[in-house]
């Protein structure tokens, strides 16, 4: 058997319906209590929208570009991989009540599961300093990537490696580009990706 709830900290146990109230009746209960901040901690009370979340995460600070950052993420991600974190912990419970018939608590924070999924974002900040920066449609460690205008709309480019690049250069009928020192290297790519037009 399975709980799930997703309110403040201390609320369900006013109700008498928390974790403690409710496996004196089921000892093999999984309860998975979804908060934005965690049960501990000086934000465990505050109240918590996804927009709160991405904001506190550093997700907004780092979606749009330099002129219209930051910007909210155009669904609710937080709200999202919470709930997608909850599934996940409360399968591996209930994998764990199959075979010792234990119960578990599972105290899940909207913004700890929204931070595990910002990758390199974050590890280049605590291992290397590199500070996030919101960087529109480009990519932090390829180039060309991007939306690009053409004379028949938007053409989204993810040409991250070598060969991915002459490919594109041969199909957009600029093979030159291949040969030319500004596109050459990645690292000269990444340094020269809005001269892709020329």
């Amino acid at each position: 058997m399975c709980c799930i709830e997703n309110f403040r900290p201390g609320v369900m146990n006013r109700l008498g319906l928390g974790y403690d109230d409710l496996r004196k009746v089921r000892p093999s209960l999984v309860y998975c209590a979804i908060s934005g901040f965690g049960a501990e901690g000086p934000m465990k009370n505050a109240p918590a929208y996804d927009q709160i979340v991405q904001g506190l995460s550093g997700v907004m600070s780092i979606t749009g570009d330099e002129a219209c950052s930051p910007l909210r993420v155009g669904y609710p991600v937080a709200d999202t991989i919470g709930g997608i974190t909850g599934a996940f912990a409360i399968c591996s419970a209930l994998v764990r009540q199959a075979s010792t018939s234990e119960g578990s608590f599972i105290d899940l924070s909207m913004l700890d599961s929204i931070l595990a999924t910002m990758g390199w974002v974050v590890s280049n900040y605590l291992i290397a300093g590199v500070a996030p920066r919101p960087m529109g449609n480009n990519n932090f460690t390829a180039a060309p990537s991007g939306t690009f205008k053409t004379g028949h709309g938007l053409l989204n480019i993810a040409a991250n490696k070598q060969e991915q690049f002459e490919a594109l250069a041969t199909a957009v009928g600029r093979p030159d580009l291949v040969q030319d020192s500004r596109f050459m290297s990645r690292e000269n790519r990444k340094k020269n990706r809005g001269r892709l037009d020329c």
